[in-house]
């Protein structure tokens, strides 16, 4: 199988706004991943090196301890494939802490599983997106970790 990486380009910088709601969401211990050049979170992480993040991670299978971060913020390459949508919900799931975890997610896809809950969704319009962002907000309100 041959891995592809989707390194950072700079047309994919989160926009004031977007970066205005993330804000306000991180909370505690915070994971940015992957982060390209965003400056938000206690820990940025991302794949490419040449950006200069706190930790080079392929966000699939990161070298994180579970229910680790109080808040993660993710805005994954769009266009992901179905399976590898499943596998990043159920990481990050399991990197939230219980019970007080937020889950602050920038994709053109709603996050489905049974440990999340959606409390809040914001579309952005943006010249920097040429469309909308969809940033929805999750909490982890139980201990439950999901599988593999």
């Amino acid at each position: 199988m041959v891995k592809v990486k989707q390194l950072y380009q700079k047309n994919w910088r989160d926009p004031y706004e977007v970066e205005t709601i993330v804000k306000k969401h991180l909370h505690g211990y915070s994971l940015n991943m992957p982060c390209g050049m965003s400056k938000l979170g206690n820990v940025k992480a991302d794949i490419d090196k040449k950006i200069n993040p706190d930790i080079e991670v392929d966000m699939f299978n990161p070298p994180f301890e579970r229910s680790c971060f109080d808040s993660i913020y993710c805005d994954p390459p769009w266009g992901i494939n179905i399976m590898k949508r499943r596998r990043l919900a159920i990481v990050l799931t399991n990197l939230l802490k219980p019970v007080t975890g937020t889950l602050i997610f920038n994709c053109n896809w709603i996050l489905m599983n049974k440990v999340l809950r959606l409390k809040e969704v914001y579309f952005i319009t943006s010249d920097n997106f040429g469309s909308i962002s969809a940033i929805t907000i999750y909490d982890k309100p139980n201990k439950e970790i999901l599988n593999y």
